[in-house]
C-alpha cells in the first residue's frame, strides 16, 4: 500500500511524501523495483548522491534491470562522474541492444564532454539513426535547414545522389 500511495503522491508532484511513502515499503519488505523509483524521486528533488545509491542497491538486488544503469548513468552525468556515466550507457546497451535512442545520445554526450569525438560522433549517429528508423544504406527522412551561407538546403533535392550526411551536436 506505501509504495503505490507512494506512485500516487510523486505523480501529483509530491517527491517528499512519495520518498516517505517508498521509504517505507522498503524498511517493511525491500525490493528492487520499489528501491528504484525511489531513486527517481530522489533525482528529481536533485538528490543525486541518494538517486545514485538507490539505483546502487537496486542493482545488487535485480543486476539486468537496464532502466537502472540509465537512470543511475543520467544522475552521475549531472554530478560530473563522466566516467560512471559512460559506464552505466553502456551496460544498459549491453543488457538491451535496441534501447532507446537517448541512452546514445546521452553517451555522445558524455563521450563529447570527455574529448572522445570519435566515440561521440558514433554514439549521436546511432542516436539518430534509432530515432529516424533508419539503418545505414536506408533513404534518410527528408529535412530542411540551412547552409553556411544562409541558403535553404532540402535533402530530397538531391534525391538520386549519393549524399554523406556528417552530424555533430
Amino acid at each position: 500500500a506505501y509504495k503505490n500511495r507512494g506512485y500516487a503522491k510523486e505523480q501529483k508532484g509530491d517527491l517528499n511524501g512519495a520518498i516517505a511513502d517508498f521509504t517505507k515499503a522498503i524498511q517493511l519488505k525491500p525490493d528492487a523495483r520499489t528501491y528504484s523509483v525511489r531513486g527517481g524521486a530522489k533525482g528529481g528533488k536533485g538528490d543525486l548522491d541518494g538517486a545514485i545509491a538507490d539505483f546502487t542497491k537496486s542493482i545488487e538486488l535485480i543486476p539486468d534491470l537496464a532502466d537502472n544503469y540509465y537512470n543511475r548513468g543520467n544522475d552521475k552525468k549531472a554530478k560530473g562522474d563522466l566516467d560512471g556515466a559512460i559506464a552505466d550507457y553502456t551496460k544498459t546497451i549491453q543488457l538491451k541492444p535496441e534501447y532507446v535512442a537517448s541512452v546514445y545520445n546521452n553517451r555522445g554526450i558524455a563521450r563529447k564532454a570527455k574529448g572522445d569525438l570519435d566515440g561521440a560522433n558514433d554514439d549521436l549517429a546511432k542516436a539518430i539513426q534509432l530515432k529516424a528508423g533508419v539503418k545505414p544504406g536506408d533513404t534518410a527522412p527528408d529535412f530542411s535547414s540551412r547552409t553556411l551561407d544562409d541558403k535553404p538546403l532540402t535533402l530530397s533535392n538531391f534525391r538520386g545522389k549519393y549524399v554523406l550526411l556528417d552530424f555533430w551536436a
